[in-house]
Parts: C-alpha cells; sequence; structure tokens
C-alpha cells in the first residue's frame, strides 16, 4: 500500500501548494499546474509506477484541470475525480469470465503470486 500512502500525502502537498497561490479564484494555466505537480510524477515513480502510467496520469490531471475557474476549496475534489477517471481509463474494470475460461481449456491454470514468490 505503499503506492496509496504516497499518493495520499502527495495529492495533499499539492493541496498545500493551491492554499499557497489560491487568493479567491484562480484560473489554472501550464505554470500553476506544473507547479502544482512538481513533485507527483516523482511519487509516482518511486512509488514504482511504470513511466508511461504516470506521464499519462500527469497528463491527464494537467488535462483535465488545464484551464478551468476554481476556488481553494475545490481544488482536493477536483484532483481526486480527475485521477480516479485516468485510473478508470488505464485500468478498465472487465467482467471476469473465469468459469467460462476454465471450461475452454483443460487444465487450466491459475497461479498466484505474492511478494515471497
Amino acid at each position: 500500500m505503499k503506492l496509496f500512502n504516497l499518493l495520499k500525502r502527495k495529492i495533499s502537498e499539492v493541496e498545500e501548494k493551491t492554499k499557497a497561490f489560491l487568493k479567491g479564484e484562480v484560473i489554472l494555466d501550464d505554470k500553476k499546474l506544473d507547479e502544482l505537480f512538481s513533485g507527483f510524477e516523482i511519487a509516482l515513480l518511486e512509488s514504482d509506477v511504470a513511466l508511461e502510467v504516470s506521464e499519462k496520469i500527469i497528463a491527464d490531471l494537467k488535462e483535465s484541470l488545464h484551464g478551468r475557474k476554481i476556488k481553494q476549496g475545490e481544488v482536493e475534489n477536483l484532483i481526486r475525480q480527475s485521477l480516479r477517471s485516468s485510473l478508470r481509463e488505464i485500468f478498465p474494470p472487465k467482467p471476469a469470465k473465469l468459469v467460462e475460461l476454465v471450461r475452454s481449456k483443460k487444465p487450466y491454470v491459475i497461479a498466484f503470486v505474492g511478494v515471497n514468490g
């Protein structure tokens, strides 16, 4: 769960950064978004997220927030919604058809792999 703890911490840091430069309503431009997410991509990489995935997450976040007029209290929800949307796009939920797969091929091998092997 290292990834999720680090993500929570980094999202909190982004929120703190916004408090520093958000006074009233602000339109998020490239410069402000770069400042907001400066350490976020590094945090993703340090949490063993693939480079392509971390770049996509950051790009999706910036795309969804770019040009939006936001208030100080809205940032957390906007970031979480955008992050959730990006992750759903990267990992789309697929219904498991395990019973059909098992019937289609005999023997059907299922391997469980964990951190200890």
